[in-house]
C-alpha cells in the first residue's frame, strides 16, 4: 500500500459549519450547471455570504437567544438551497437523458495526449434534434402561468415543424399527459397513492411487458382512436 498524507487545517464539524458547507458546495454546483450548453432553465440565489455570517454568529454569540435566531435563519437558508437543488436535478436529468439517447460525441482536440486517464468525449445535440419545454410557473403550490422555452434548435425551426404537424400547432404536453393517463388506467401498478405499486423495478417491467407488448392490440387501439398513433409507435 502506497499513500501520501498531507497536513491541512480543517474546522471542527459542528452542525452549523456542516450546514454552511452544504449551502456553499450546492451553490457552487448550481453555478457550474448554469455554464452548460444549452443553459439549464432553473433559478437559484447565492446565499453563501449570508450563511457564513450566520455560522460566525452562532460560533461567537454569547447570548442564547441570538444564537437560536441565527441557527433558525441558517436552517431556513438550507431549506431554500435544497429546493433549488431539487429543481435543478429535474431539469438537468431531462437534458442528460436527451443527450444520452440522441447526443453525438464532440470532436476531441488532436495532438499529444496529456498525462492521466483519457477523457470521455462530451456529447452535443445533433443538428436535427428539436426540443422545446413547457414551463409551469407556480406560486404557493398553484400554477399561475405557463410558458414555453426552446432547448434544442431555433424558435423559427420549431414554428415550422409545428405548422407542418398534422396533430398540433403549439408546444404542449397534452399528448404526453393523455399517454400517461392511458398507461395508468390500464396498469394498476402505475396508479398513484394505491397499494398496487411494484416494490422491484424488474417486476414492473415484466408487468408492463405483459400488458402493453404481449397485448398491443388492446392498448394501441385506444391510442390510435385518439389520433396520435404515430407519436408512440
Amino acid at each position: 500500500m502506497d499513500f501520501t498524507a498531507v497536513e491541512t487545517n480543517i474546522h471542527y464539524p459542528t452542525d452549523s459549519t456542516l450546514l454552511q458547507d452544504g449551502i456553499r458546495i450546492i451553490t457552487r454546483w448550481l453555478s457550474e450547471g448554469k455554464r452548460l450548453t444549452p443553459t439549464p432553465d432553473y433559478q437559484f440565489s447565492d446565499h453563501t455570504r449570508r450563511a457564513r455570517r450566520r455560522a460566525l454568529t452562532i460560533l461567537n454569540a454569547r447570548k442564547k437567544a441570538v444564537r437560536q435566531r441565527a441557527y433558525k435563519d441558517l436552517l431556513h437558508l438550507a431549506r431554500h438551497v435544497r429546493e433549488y437543488a431539487v429543481q435543478a436535478i429535474a431539469v438537468l436529468h431531462a437534458l442528460w437523458t436527451l443527450l444520452g439517447v440522441h447526443g453525438i460525441p464532440k470532436d476531441m482536440p488532436k495532438g499529444p495526449r496529456k498525462r492521466g486517464r483519457p477523457k470521455k468525449p462530451k456529447l452535443k445535440p445533433p443538428p436535427e434534434l428539436k426540443y422545446a419545454q413547457v414551463l409551469k410557473h407556480r406560486r404557493k403550490g398553484r400554477v399561475v402561468s405557463i410558458s414555453t422555452k426552446v432547448i434544442f434548435g431555433k424558435e423559427e425551426e420549431i414554428k415550422m415543424l409545428l405548422e407542418a404537424s398534422p396533430v398540433s400547432k403549439s408546444v404542449n404536453i397534452s399528448f404526453i399527459e393523455r399517454n400517461n393517463l392511458t398507461l395508468r388506467q390500464h396498469s394498476r401498478r402505475l396508479g398513484r397513492k394505491t397499494n398496487g405499486f411494484s416494490k422491484e423495478i424488474s417486476k414492473l417491467e415484466a408487468q408492463l411487458y405483459l400488458v402493453f407488448i404481449r397485448k398491443p392490440h388492446f392498448f394501441f387501439f385506444h391510442v390510435r382512436r385518439e389520433g396520435f398513433f404515430h407519436k408512440i409507435s
